[in-house]
């Protein structure tokens, strides 16, 4: 019977880290084909077009002004008798600017979401909707102060 071997070449030291140098640089190229291209990125708009908004406490300027259930002149009055120097908390202001006629002059401004409480001969009012801005006043209050 014949003796069946089978002969394995001899690998030295240099021909080992030159076959573990291919193998790591072969791993490498791999890695930087399929793995993502650095994480995903949002694109944040430029922070000058951005306005933050923070919500403050102000009084009404006007007498009986109409509290509306969106900011615009068409939407329904929730509320149409808040007086002058009741109490606001104003929670939110509208995207964008609004012009509306009072007394004939035209006037810009935005629509804030408000909550209020008022009293009148003994009964509470409270609510919440939409005002115009010129009919609201900011107050210092001791946070703001």
């Amino acid at each position: 019977m014949m003796d069946s071997k089978i002969k394995t070449p001899r690998l030295n030291k240099s021909t080992f880290q030159f076959n573990v140098s291919i193998s790591l640089t072969a791993l490498i190229a791999l890695l930087i084909t399929f793995y993502p291209k650095g994480q995903q990125t949002i694109v944040a708009p430029p922070v000058n077009s951005i306005e933050f908004f923070e919500p403050f406490d102000a009084t009404s300027t006007g007498m009986g002004v109409n509290i509306r259930s969106a900011p615009t002149l068409d939407s329904e009055k929730v509320h149409n008798k808040i007086y002058k120097s009741t109490i606001l908390k104003v929670k939110k202001r509208s995207l964008e600017k609004s012009t509306i006629k009072i007394n004939e002059i035209s006037q810009t401004n935005y629509w804030y979401k408000v909550e209020f409480i008022y009293v009148e001969n003994g009964k509470k009012f409270q609510g919440k909707g939409w005002i115009f801005g010129c009919f609201i006043k900011p107050v210092k209050t001791i946070e703001t102060a």
